[in-house]
């Protein structure tokens, strides 16, 4: 008898509310080169932030515990930082 949890009234409130995703009544094909692209967009991008970790790990093994460094593609930098009690390093590539 709950008012605010979803295990006692959850099937109350579906059934008055649904559930937000109602299924909708015909197909629209219009939307079919959107949706292919977002999805093909969206599995590059999985792919690039994997390619992207890689290469970042990479990076800060080379540079160890050196802060910055200077090369022909650019300089790079590899800076302790504090918040409250915590040290990291933060990297920032230019």
């Amino acid at each position: 008898k709950c008012k605010y949890r979803d295990t006692c009234q959850g099937q109350a409130l579906l059934a008055k509310f649904g559930d937000g995703f109602d299924e909708p009544d015909e197909r629209d094909e219009g939307a079919t080169p959107l949706v292919r692209t977002y999805k093909f967009a969206r599995k590059k991008l999985v792919e690039i932030e994997a390619e992207f970790k890689v290469a970042e790990d990479a990076l800060k093994a080379y540079m160890d515990n050196r802060l910055s460094l200077k090369c022909a593609a650019g300089r790079a930098t590899y800076k302790p930082q504090s918040k409250g009690k915590k040290a990291f390093r933060v990297l920032r590539v230019r």
